[in-house]
């Protein structure tokens, strides 16, 4: 009997690349399920700054001024300039944006894979996918993910981790002799890593930690750090440096990081630090609960119970060095990993997010991936006889995290949905509170409104934007004294953040219109007055402002004044019907007859609601009956409006067929006019409206004794 074929190689490599295939398509599957709440939310707190208000993205002026400093809240032209192409590709819908941030996941997962198996890892292959998977799949990454605006964290991901692949490609060809063309390709793989992590670094600047994290991946690989091989890496350093310094200036000067919220000793920065180091990889292990805003943390350095965190990072590092020491490096090199790749979060630096809490999921975004893979690759090198077993845990898991993530995402829905389910898991995020209350208020439930501002004041009582804010809501519920009041501390608050130098003064300038629409309500027309004065004094041409400005200046019969307000505003706005009708009635007053005419007739054909319709129709049917430029009047047109507007409402209004009676008696048809009160009467008294009916029937006695007089 002969001896069976020997098996082909070549079909042993094409069942694991089949393997590998069907396992990634089964990922990619996966993890777009998982974030299908997060492809159809919508948009939350600063995508609008970022993508909703951000005018740069609309023309190709705006594409440019993009990659100039100081245009974007934040200098990420990279970022900005993905965000530019999309609107141009799907306007401000928000599903692209969630989708391509959820590629660009998806890519940084398989670049990390192509890495992981490059460093030949424990577990090899079957490790490395794991790891891909879990970073896929892990519910701490959907702040990133799901939120448009973290497209920081996705992209510059992507451009990180490629950069990576390829300096790790030019350091192994490096050492294989070469020459000619094959030497010259060497290089261009050093090329493309700087330029990936151009990219990287003008996409989030914390990837500036990229070149000491080669280091560390070398030291892993057990290569001599030559002066050679640190020399090539000291651009990267050079530019990781001049990216990370810009960051820190403009999250001080422009953000507004700084203050006393950032009044931190070098004793409070080390307890933060050492807090979040642990707080961080425990949120990889046990992800429960997942806050968009978690507490902020008090710190207290006189209590010596405190430092514990202190004395058990110190105490996890010397163990990790002595591990490194006795030739297991890889403990310590993950977590060195870790740590310095979220050390720009660690509080040593002034960073925005920290005056709501000292850590946040998406801090950890490129860190986590020291903690993921020490886990699994850690858990394949201690049983190196159980890969199988360690390999079917790890993908019965999968599942697990995708549930996980799929739950987290739903609290993106909108900004409302985010904020309650924060306020739900952290009752103490003040901040949260605000913008719910903000939230209410374009809604306009102000006793909702109300309930959270005040709930915000509870727990940070000199928070200017809450007292502004519910001043705004007492102010729509015309509890004037109260929204003064409320005002009053907003402005002290904002003043004191100017003295500081944490605002400029026009930061108030919303307050002051706020001011003068307070006084007005309470007729304090002098303070009212210098309130919009003061508002548009620091920031001028302010439309909104401008209008109630010249309301208030109309009521002072200061009309010349009231009427360049106006106008102004109709510059901005031409079918304002309220600033037409003002107009009208200004140079109604002011003997302009023919002016007159031509506002009213604006007003009534820009008015399109039913009431601005009505409203607008009736003062041109009044002005036109009752005019006493005789080239202007034209009582039988008066007639023929009412006629129709009588006509639109099937002869059932009272207010109408009033009206009507009165433009007749004015065209001197007192007969009809009061068959038109006869009717209106009627239907006044079947509505049981007696003070209408009273004033019609006294109109219709009038125009029995032919009496023509307009009320």
């Amino acid at each position: 009997m002969s001896d069976p074929m020997p098996a082909n190689p070549d079909d042993d490599g094409r069942t694991r690349r089949l393997r590998l295939a069907v396992a990634a398509v089964a990922i990619v599957i996966l993890t777009i399920v998982a974030y299908l709440p997060a492809l159809n939310a919508g948009y939350i707190w600063d995508d609008d700054d970022y993508i909703t208000n951000n005018a740069l993205l609309t023309d190709l002026d705006g594409l440019f001024r993009i990659w100039q400093p100081l245009q974007t809240p934040q200098y990420y032209p990279v970022v900005f300039s993905t965000f530019w192409i999309e609107h141009q590709l799907w306007g401000l819908a928000p599903f692209g944006y969630h989708l391509v941030n959820v590629l660009l996941h998806l890519v940084s997962a398989a670049l990390l894979w192509r890495i992981l198996v490059r460093l030949r890892i424990p577990g090899g292959i079957a490790a490395a996918g794991l790891i891909a998977a879990v970073f896929a799949l892990h519910p701490v990454h959907v702040e990133s993910v799901a939120w448009i605006t973290e497209r920081k964290n996705v992209l510059s991901g992507v451009f990180y981790l490629a950069a990576a692949l390829a300096h790790l490609r030019f350091d192994d060809y490096r050492e294989t002799p070469a020459s000619g063309g094959r030497a010259q390709g060497i290089w261009g793989w050093y090329g493309l890593a700087l330029v990936l992590f151009v990219f990287a670094l003008l996409s989030k600047s914390v990837t500036c930690s990229l070149p000491a994290a080669l280091i560390l991946v070398h030291l892993y690989q057990r290569k001599p750090l030559t002066i050679a091989r640190l020399g090539v890496l000291a651009p990267m350093f050079i530019l990781g440096l001049a990216a990370a310094l810009n960051t820190a200036h403009v999250e001080r000067e422009h953000v507004g990081a700084e203050g006393i919220e950032f009044a931190l000793g070098f004793a409070d920065r080390l307890l933060i630090a050492s807090k979040s180091l642990l707080f961080y990889p425990w949120k990889i292990i046990w992800p429960h609960p997942l806050i968009f805003i978690y507490p902020r943390w008090e710190m207290d350095p006189g209590n010596l119970v405190t430092w514990w965190s202190v004395l058990a990072v110190l105490t996890a590092g010397t163990g990790l060095i002595w591990l490194y020491l006795k030739g297991i490096r890889g403990p310590f090199l993950a977590l060195a990993f870790f740590a310095g790749t979220v050390f720009p979060a660690l509080g040593f630096f002034n960073v925005y997010p920290h005056i709501f809490s000292f850590v946040a999921d998406h801090f950890q975004y490129l860190a986590s991936i020291g903690v993921i893979t020490l886990i699994i690759a850690g858990a394949f090198w201690l049983w190196p006889r159980r890969h199988r077993l360690v390999t079917g845990i790890g993908v019965a898991l999968l599942p697990v995290l995708a549930a996980l993530t799929f739950a987290q995402s739903t609290i993106y829905e909108d900004e409302r949905t985010l904020w309650l389910a924060t306020v739900e898991r952290n009752p103490g995020a003040w901040m949260s509170w605000n913008n719910l209350g903000h939230l209410a208020l374009d809604a306009a439930d102000l006793a909702a409104a109300e309930a959270y501002l005040r709930r915000c004041l509870e727990i940070k009582p000199d928070h200017f934007n809450a007292w502004s804010n519910l001043s705004e809501a007492l102010r729509r519920q015309e509890r004037f004294d109260e929204a003064l009041e409320s005002l009053q501390h907003a402005l002290s608050l904002g003043q004191a953040l100017i003295d500081r130098g944490v605002h400029e003064p026009s930061f108030l300038a919303k307050e002051f219109h706020q001011l003068g629409l307070i006084q007005h309500a309470l007729g304090h027309l002098a303070e009212a007055d210098a309130a919009y004065r003061r508002s548009l004094e620091l920031v001028p041409d302010v439309r909104p402002v401008e209008f109630s400005h010249a309301v208030l200046l109309m009521e002072q019969e200061r009309f010349d004044e009231a009427a360049r307000g106006f106008r102004r505003f109709l510059e901005w706005d031409p079918s304002n019907v309220v600033a037409l009708d003002a107009l009208a009635e200004i140079a109604e007053k002011q003997a302009r007859f023919a002016d007159a005419e031509s506002y009213y007739r604006r007003a009534a054909a820009a008015a399109s609601a039913p009431a601005e319709r009505l409203y607008t129709a009736s003062n041109l049917v009044r002005f036109l009956a009752v005019c006493p430029d005789a080239a202007v009047r034209k009582p039988q047109e008066a007639v023929a409006i009412a006629e129709r507007l009588v006509d639109a409402t099937r002869g059932q209004s009272p207010e109408l067929l009033d009206l009507l009676g009165r433009a007749l008696a004015q065209a001197g048809r007192f007969e009809e006019a009061a068959a038109a009160a006869d009717r209106a009467l009627t239907l006044a008294r079947a509505a049981t409206r007696y003070d209408l009916a009273a004033t019609i029937e006294r109109r219709r006695e009038n125009y029995r004794n032919r009496q023509a007089v307009w009320e």
